[in-house]
């Protein structure tokens, strides 16, 4: 099968954010099956010296202007002329605004969040952010709309944005597949031998006001006033970093608490494997891998009830979900599992099998290949 691959940014081995990931497993999974997988991507000339010493194969980037909401507009129009000299089995778009235009057939988007469900996970604490609603919930929400008209079919990960795209963008049932995302378990895995000592309790992803990482904050300053023995890292960079920053030295946390900024690669593996429980705090996700890498390499987790948690996280199986959305509710998860080592480490192997039986790429892979060539039978 020859694939086009569309997201927005790729430039191996340099990461930025999930979707690269994302892409870069599945466009090798692909390629190890026998497929040939051309990726297409924005060329931003902000990334252009990243772009530069990337070792991407068959990679090509269409020089556009980086204005926001507006960028995936030019993207799609230029790309479409691009086809005109090519003819691809399917279309896989891992990034809905990036297809509004796009009017070749087999179209496939895989959608991870829409730009209704994030609007609706922020948090209105200031004016930016007012805004910012308003503009997912209107310009967002219609190039989102015009994206997934435009499509043949479209793959999410999991129920509630199903549910998300039936209710609130009238998607048909049978227009839509589940397909969830994926971890190297190979790569993410225990360590043969970890003494962690000291509990560690790491958080990894972005620093914004959607991942809600001052909950992980106030929950600690409550776990810490009763003498409990942790210490947490919070790993990512963003927009609310330094006002994270404020609240822990404001609750006196400075000597618990390290921001230890992005990290990738072997860092961040290390990083995992010298952790004790992963937490995420979060007030939306579609199926976040920093939670599956994390639960690779054995870590029990503590997350919040976002819409989907309970299907990877299984309370007394690999972790908690908190019942609510106190610091008081997520500080009574972590703490059983900071006390109990026994239990923790029964979590540990749960989590781990969890990711090892569902969640591989190679199985991802092979769950979306079967989606691909169905919409191909039907599409002649």
């Amino acid at each position: 099968m020859k694939i086009a691959m569309l997201g927005t940014r790729y430039s191996p081995p340099f990461f930025r954010g999930g979707e690269e990931h994302l892409m870069h497993q599945l466009k090798m999974s692909f390629e190890k099956k026998g497929h040939h997988v051309d990726v297409y991507a924005p060329g931003f000339s902000k990334w252009k010296e990243i772009d530069a010493k990337s070792d991407a194969r068959n990679t090509v980037r269409i020089p556009i202007h980086d204005v926001r909401f507006f960028y995936n507009l030019e993207f799609s129009r230029k790309f479409q002329r691009l086809l005109k000299d090519k003819k691809y089995d399917i279309i896989f778009n891992t990034h809905a605004h990036l297809g509004c235009f796009i009017r070749e057939h087999p179209n496939i988007i895989q959608v991870n969040c829409t730009s209704y469900g994030e609007a609706e996970a922020i948090k209105p604490d200031s004016f930016k952010k007012i805004v910012e609603i308003a503009a997912r919930k209107s310009l967002g929400y219609l190039a989102d709309r015009k994206a997934y008209s435009n499509s043949d079919h479209i793959i999410c990960v999991n129920d509630h944005i199903r549910e998300n795209l039936v209710e609130n963008y009238n998607i048909p049932q049978a227009k839509i597949d589940m397909v969830g995302n994926g971890v190297d378990c190979d790569w993410f895995s225990p360590a043969p031998e970890n003494d962690r000592g000291q509990t560690v309790i790491t958080y990894v992803g972005r620093l914004v006001n959607r991942k809600n990482v001052a909950l992980l904050i106030e929950a600690a300053a409550l776990l810490d006033k009763e003498n409990t023995p942790f210490n947490v890292r919070i790993i990512g960079e963003g927009e609310e970093e330094d006002k994270l920053k404020h609240l822990a030295a404001s609750l006196g946390l400075g000597e618990r608490i390290r921001f230890l900024g992005r990290k990738e690669g072997e860092d961040l593996r290390e990083l995992y494997r010298t952790s004790s429980i992963f937490v995420l705090p979060s007030r939306y996700e579609g199926l976040p891998l920093s939670l599956l890498e994390a639960q690779a390499c054995g870590l029990p987790a503590v997350v919040t009830a976002f819409s989907g948690a309970e299907k990877i996280v299984k309370d007394d199986e690999n972790g908690y979900v908190a019942k609510g959305w106190e610091a008081s509710d997520l500080a009574v998860c972590i703490k059983p599992l900071i006390n109990n080592k026994k239990l923790r480490l029964s979590m540990s192997a749960n989590a781990r099998k969890l990711m090892v039986e569902e969640y591989s790429w190679d199985r991802i892979a092979d769950k979306l290949l079967d989606v691909f060539e169905k919409v191909r039978r039907n599409a002649r």
